[in-house]
């Protein structure tokens, strides 16, 4: 870019304006990580300009706005649409949390052209829920960008595993009175000598106490919770 051995504004603005030498739509994704890296350092002024050759403010803003073009060119072709996790809070306009908010399609109408069709509500863009959630890989097409499963399951009858109750044996008894004569005594003229039968008392069936609270089961495999992200813009 001329003699000078620093970067040449000029140069830059004159290539912008023609779209290039090249009419190679794709790039690879290592390229696009390559470039997105060196961006942060191409914001740098004193790239720009040398002693006998300074930049103007207005320059150098022009240069800024030329980076964030090229940024974003590059985040398209790389990640938009790309979810990732976080301890960090980031503000980055370009990357949003997933909270379930609605987001205006008109401002983010290149998103707007690859998120399943479901997200799409009216104007806007429902964007999923991820708090509580983890993604998984998934196949078809057609599920792309659904919420499946849930943190907690109340077990049916159906899933409880066969298993078996067991009852202590137990007896049930019964007296009749018999006439018994006192000892040496006479048998009273009223009384008659017999044998006492077994009285059966009525079956019933037993019935096991019920237990438990009736509450839910944890399906949360142990996690580090994070904030998720997706690069929108």
């Amino acid at each position: 870019m001329g003699n000078s051995p620093k970067l040449q504004y000029s140069e830059l603005i004159a290539l912008g304006a023609v779209g290039g030498y090249s009419n190679l739509v794709n790039i690879t994704e290592k390229s696009s990580v390559f470039l997105l890296s060196s961006m942060i350092v191409l914001r740098m002024r004193y790239l720009w300009q040398s002693g006998v050759n300074p930049i103007t403010d207005s320059e150098h803003s022009d240069i800024i706005g030329f980076i964030e073009s090229v940024e974003s060119e590059l985040m398209n072709n790389l990640a938009l649409g790309s979810l990732f996790y976080s301890i960090a809070t980031i503000t980055d306009t370009a990357i949003l949390p997933l909270i379930g908010q609605l987001i205006a399609q008109s401002d983010y109408s290149e998103l707007t052209a690859i998120v399943p069709t479901g997200w799409l509500v009216g104007t806007n863009i429902q964007l999923p829920d991820m708090r509580d959630t983890a993604l998984i890989g998934d196949s078809p097409v057609s599920n792309l960008g659904s919420i499946i499963g849930s943190n907690t399951e109340q077990l049916t009858i159906a899933q409880i595993p066969s298993h078996t109750h067991t009852q202590l044996p137990h007896t049930h008894t019964y007296a009749s009175n018999v006439a018994i004569p006192a000892l040496g005594g006479a048998i009273p003229a009223t009384a008659s000598i017999f044998t006492p039968s077994l009285l059966i008392t009525n079956p019933a069936t037993p019935t096991n106490l019920n237990t438990g609270g009736d509450g839910t089961h944890n399906n949360i495999q142990r996690s580090l919770q994070a904030i998720a992200y997706m690069v929108v813009k």
